[in-house]
Order: C-alpha cells, then structure tokens, then sequence
C-alpha cells in the first residue's frame, strides 16, 4: 500500500536530480544507441526463452508477448543508477547519460513492440 502513494513520489524526486547535458548526450548518443539494441534483444531473447520453457510453458506467441513486457523493467535500474551516480560516485557523467538513455528507450519500446506484435498475438 505504501508503494501506491511513495511511488510516484520517489521517482519525481529522482527525476528531478537527473541533469542531462546536451554536450554530454551528443557524446555519448551512439553508445546509448549500442547498448539499447544489445540489451533490447538479450532481454527479450531471456525472457522469451525463459517464459517458453518453464514448467507447464507458453507457446511461442505467448512466449514472445512477455519477452516485449520484460524489455521495460527500469524502475530498480533508476535507483541504483541514482545511487552509483549521486551517492556513490561511482560513474562518470558519461556513463550515466548512456545508461539513463538507454533505459528510457528500453522503457519507450514495450508499448510499441506490443501494438505491433498484438495482431500475430491475437489471431
């Protein structure tokens, strides 16, 4: 319960000590987009896997229906960022700029791969 209402909360506050520098972002832009792809197809080939051959398993279709869910899981990558990064200093700017990107287009992707994948889902 508490969840519901300190949520939104914590993640207003940590948006808020985010500061991104358009110097630091044209820098660090393609290593985003690398790591974006990179880490885009291995979650979704994890999962897709994972959820295929479980005991009692999804069909394939099912399968890859979670393995687009699982693409957007960045809210306990926000807090560690935030504490390797404000707390700890333990990554550059530059760092943290490539892993906020590409944790927000991680984020950005799953409604998409979903809306294009439902009609093969449905059928």
């Amino acid at each position: 319960a508490a969840y519901q209402w300190l949520g939104p909360i914590f993640f207003v506050h940590l948006g808020a000590t985010i500061i991104i520098d358009t110097q630091v972002l044209g820098d660090t832009i393609v290593y985003s987009l690398i790591f974006f792809v990179l880490l885009g197809v291995g979650q979704f080939l994890s999962a897709t896997i994972a959820a295929r051959y479980v005991p009692g398993g999804f069909t394939w279709d099912e399968a890859a229906m979670i393995g687009f869910g699982m693409l957007g899981r960045a809210e306990l990558f926000f807090v560690v960022l935030n504490i390797c990064y404000n707390e700890k200093a333990i990554f550059s700017r530059e760092m943290f700029v490539t892993f906020t990107i590409t944790a927000v287009l991680l984020d950005i992707t799953v409604p998409i791969c979903i809306t294009l994948f439902k009609p093969y889902y449905c059928r």
